[in-house]
């Protein structure tokens, strides 16, 4: 029963027993006629919401969207269709979760359905703005029943694979880099042809590789016939391992401004930098606890790793061990890792990378990330939090140091810039 009356049926309810109960010791049997009554009324009205239940699975519901693949700040339409295929009118009917969180819509629609007739069809139009990269399933929502006194209800969940894809916005890194390069931060200089440098030998082949660089006589002579790469000089010092240890953590802050977000975004930005530089960049993560791999350019990259989630179960030291095996030696290596207060990152992890110069560790501000706007709760402990947070980060630094490695701290609005100037960095050293 609690999953079908409201709380006003509740309060309702609790009146008619209290006055019942008081009718009953002052012998006022014309008010306890009354209760009766009321009460009997309440009964019927239940009697016929209980009808109006199994109507509710009749319902029908048709999702109409206009694009299925768009970048985050983009707009789309979409359309709701819901028809009464039963056999009564139902009083009302809301929907609830109709919009994805992870989408805004930019129209004030109301989604109640009044004397819903049987054959009816009721359309709700939406226009929808994208907050958050993903795989959005727009199939999952909820139909809410009422009675017309509002003192019963019943939810029915929708749970169907209705997908659109919203992919990062390439546009956002490419404003970027090009400001840097005009103010001379990075430089202009344009991709080298990989070809006229030094032959160096030859690797397996990884998606985005330019089959010219295939070595045919190679995969000829080979007994399995895989493919093999030309590998030279320019890209053993120009390869870049970005590792993101994607714990559960990295889904603090808010719809589209979460750790994850900002940290995809550096990757797609960096992934630039390093095409144009004649190089490869290697995006490596954890899917379902399974080391996985991403490489090409920027829209490549755009194109495959939007799908990448925080994993509450998840182990960094597989993912490490993973980038370091499979990745050639002379490659450079940036690790982005979260642990908010009170976890530590485990510096014992990184164990196998002190002899490795071509290193950079950046850990993330979880504060920049927090937003106590409307929340009153939040802003009265915020100081506490930020302060615990800024010793857990500290630490955390002082650590990394007096492990030698470079270790640097990313806020929300800074973690792109950071990872350029690291790789531009380490790329100087290195040449």
């Amino acid at each position: 029963m609690r999953k079908l009356i409201t709380r006003r049926g509740y309060s309702v309810l609790s009146s008619l027993f209290v006055f019942i109960t008081i009718s009953i010791i002052a012998s006022e049997f014309m008010f306890l006629t009354i209760s009766i009554f009321i009460f009997s009324i309440f009964l019927v009205e239940l009697l016929i919401f209980i009808f109006s239940v199994r109507e509710l699975s009749r319902v029908k519901i048709i999702r109409e969207i206009s694009r299925r693949r768009l970048f985050v700040g983009d707009i789309i339409s979409s359309s709701l269709v819901i028809q009464n295929d039963g056999y009564r009118t139902i009083g009302l009917l809301k929907l609830s979760k109709d919009v994805p969180e992870e989408f805004q819509s930019l129209e004030n629609v109301s989604p109640y359905a009044m004397n819903f007739t049987p054959g009816e069809k009721i359309r709700f139009e939406y226009k929808l703005e994208a907050l958050q990269m993903g795989r959005i399933n727009f199939g999952k929502l909820e139909l809410n029943l009422f009675d017309k006194f509002g003192l019963f209800y019943k939810t029915r969940e929708v749970d169907n694979k209705d997908l659109v894809s919203v992919l990062p916005d390439v546009r956002i890194g490419r404003g970027r880099i090009d400001e840097s390069v005009q103010i001379g931060s990075l430089s202009s200089t344009t991709r080298s042809n990989p070809l006229g440098s030094d032959f160096a030998g030859i690797r397996e082949y990884t998606s985005g590789d330019e089959y010219r660089r295939i070595a045919w006589k190679y995969m000829a002579k080979s007994s399995n016939q895989e493919p093999r790469i030309k590998q030279f000089d320019l890209d053993q010092k120009i390869d870049v391992n970005l590792v993101i240890l994607n714990s559960k953590s990295m889904n603090d802050g808010s719809i589209g401004e979460r750790k994850l977000d900002s940290v995809i975004q550096a990757a797609i930005m960096i992934s630039s930098v390093v095409d144009n530089a004649g190089g490869r960049l290697k995006v490596i993560f954890s899917d379902n606890n399974i080391p996985k791999t991403i490489s090409g350019n920027q829209y490549e990259l755009c194109n495959n790793i939007y799908q990448i989630k925080a994993e509450s179960s998840f182990n960094p030291q597989t993912l490490i061990n993973h980038a370091i095996t499979y990745a050639d030696p002379a490659s450079i290596f940036l690790f982005v890792a979260d642990s908010p207060f009170p976890e530590d990152i485990e510096m014992d992890n990184f164990k196998r990378l002190f002899n490795k110069n071509l290193v950079n560790l950046f850990f993330l501000d979880t504060t920049s990330y927090i937003s106590t706007k409307n929340n009153s709760k939040l802003q009265q402990n915020i100081s506490v939090l930020f302060e615990n947070e800024r010793k857990h980060l500290r630490k955390q630094l002082d650590i990394g140091r007096q492990k030698r490695f470079r270790v640097d701290l990313c806020t929300k609005d800074n973690i792109s810039k950071k990872i350029l100037e690291s790789f531009s960095r380490i790329q100087i050293l290195n040449e």
